[in-house]
C-alpha cells in the first residue's frame, strides 16, 4: 500500500524529511496519517502535499538532536474518512546515528 522503501534512517541534529505515498487510494479518503515509534517517543501526524499527492513526514533538527541513538522499528497508520484505521507499515526500521563529525560554522 505504501510506495517505495519505508524504511528510516536519520542522523542526531539533522533535518529528516521522507515522502509517503499511499497507493491505490484516493487521497481525499485519507483522513490522517501518523508515524509512530514508542522507543523514540514519536506520534507524528503527516503534512499532506497537496501539489503533488503525498503525504510527509518531518523531523526538525531541534527534534532529532536529543533522538537516542538506536535501531528500532516504526508505524505508519492511516485514518480514513469513513473511520476506518489501516497500519500500512509494521514494525519498519528506523535508525537514528550520532553525529560524530561535528561542523562549526564559524570557523572557515
Amino acid at each position: 500500500m505504501i510506495k517505495g522503501d519505508s524504511g528510516i534512517i536519520v542522523i542526531q541534529g539533522d533535518t529528516y524529511q521522507k515522502s509517503v505515498i499511499i497507493e491505490n487510494v484516493d487521497s481525499e479518503l485519507i483522513d490522517e496519517i501518523y508515524i509512530s515509534c514508542k522507543d523514540l517517543g514519536i506520534n507524528k501526524q503527516l503534512e499532506y502535499d497537496s501539489e503533488n499527492d503525498k503525504f510527509v513526514f518531518t523531523l526538525t533538527s531541534q527534534e532529532t538532536i536529543n533522538l537516542k541513538s538506536m535501531t528500532t522499528t516504526f508505524d505508519i497508520t492511516v485514518y480514513f474518512t469513513d473511520s476506518k484505521v489501516k497500519t500500512v507499515s509494521y514494525k519498519s526500521s528506523i535508525q537514528v546515528l550520532p553525529k560524530t563529525n561535528a561542523v562549526n560554522r564559524n570557523e572557515q
